[in-house]
């Protein structure tokens, strides 16, 4: 659960998927390519292109996603993990044919920016440590859901669902399935 941008690299993989609170939305790795036209698996590399200024990343001046996906249009690729160096030969390959557009160059002149963003930006479970994944394991594998009463009020009155409900009733109701879910799960 994210609005975090870059979480939608983790899309690629068709079982994750994440949800956004504040669009009330369940986000798919299709949802991404259809929004950007760029490929969850190479949406890390458009954002080192295009900088995060909630990270306070510097991106490269007068790009964003648009401008990515229509001048880099490799990025929609689902197939290949597009690089900065394949960015960089189609700068070249744009300056030598005297492309008008200043992206090119100017994307030229942020080499070092744009590898140090992807650094900072790619998700990968190589740069943790064994004990950090083991906490991590750990902690998916034990959780026990609780549900949140005023939450679940406000979401039913929200969506306009106008019934008597008896909430404690529906609560003992969840955690009794979860438990049988779980019992039936186990060897």
């Amino acid at each position: 659960m994210s609005g975090d941008k870059d979480f939608y690299q983790l899309l690629e993989d068709s079982t994750v998927k994440i949800y956004e609170p504040a669009k009330r939305q369940l986000l798919t790795g299709d949802w991404v390519f259809e929004k950007y036209n760029i490929a969850p698996r190479n949406f890390c590399l458009a954002r080192a292109l295009v900088g995060d200024v909630s990270d306070n990343l510097e991106g490269v001046p007068g790009v964003g996603l648009k401008t990515v996906a229509k001048r880099f249009p490799q990025v929609a690729d689902r197939t290949k993990d597009i690089t900065i160096d394949d960015i960089l030969k189609t700068c070249d390959e744009q300056i030598a044919a005297k492309a008008k557009q200043k992206v090119f160059q100017q994307v030229k002149e942020a080499e070092e920016l744009i590898r140090r963003n992807w650094k900072l930006m790619f998700l990968s479970s190589n740069m943790m440590s064994a004990k950090e994944i083991t906490k991590i394991s750990y902690t998916v594998e034990n959780h026990e859901p609780k549900m949140n009463k005023v939450n679940l009020i406000k979401e039913v009155i929200s969506n306009g669902i106008a019934i008597a409900f008896d909430y404690d009733s529906f609560s003992t109701q969840m955690r009794m399935m979860a438990s049988l879910d779980e019992s039936q799960q186990s060897p």
